[in-house]
């Protein structure tokens, strides 16, 4: 019997390795890590116009936009990003790198944080290995130009940061209509009206 425990014992821990490298999470993170890029190229090439962007993320959003500072950054493309918010970042603060990201953003450049966002603390440390310091989950120091918030009190878990990100805006100086956040509706539901008709 113990033979065949031992015998067991390695398939089950392979298994176990293998949902942790291939799982929806770590696959979530390799593909904004590759958005992140894309959304780079169409800035350098000035596929979205010639003005400043800003740019807003939560989540895995927050992980895109991280992705896309560093690209531009390899490529030495300042001025292209006015301000940069980043809320329940995905990101495992490297002091050198995350500095680099920084330096492309020209205006203000917001790590939105929540103390109490647990789901993010377990899937990041679950996957990550677990010893670095998680830029959604505490403030960033000692980077110059990071804006640390604390929105710990406006997000009560990972899950709130969709419906929060109208307070989470007014919270960090925007002017915003509404708390609500409003769905998009359905293009479907839409009515469709021919070209040429006046009504």
């Amino acid at each position: 019997m113990v033979a065949l425990m031992a015998s067991l014992q390695l398939p089950v821990v392979l298994t176990k390795l293998s949902y942790l490298l291939d799982n929806p999470w770590s696959v979530s993170l390799d593909r904004a890590n590759a958005a992140g890029l894309i959304l780079a190229d169409s800035l350098i090439h000035r596929n979205l116009g010639v003005r400043p962007v800003t740019l807003v993320g939560y989540s895995l959003g927050a992980r895109v936009i991280y992705s896309c500072l560093r690209e531009l950054q390899r490529h030495h493309a300042y001025g292209l990003i006015q301000n940069v918010y980043l809320f329940g970042s995905p990101v495992v603060v490297k002091q050198d790198e995350y500095a680099k990201a920084v330096s492309v953003v020209s205006g203000r450049f917001v790590n939105g944080f929540a103390r109490n966002d647990w789901i993010l603390g377990y899937l990041f440390r679950a996957t990550s290995g677990g010893i670095g310091r998680v830029a959604g989950l505490a403030p960033v120091d000692n980077i110059v130009g990071v804006e640390n918030v604390d929105v710990t009190e406006l997000v009560n878990g990972h899950m709130a940061y969709r419906q929060a990100i109208p307070r989470l805006l007014r919270h960090v100086g925007w002017v915003v209509v509404s708390d609500e956040f409003t769905e998009i509706e359905d293009p479907v539901s839409l009515p469709i009206v021919p070209t040429g008709t006046i009504y």
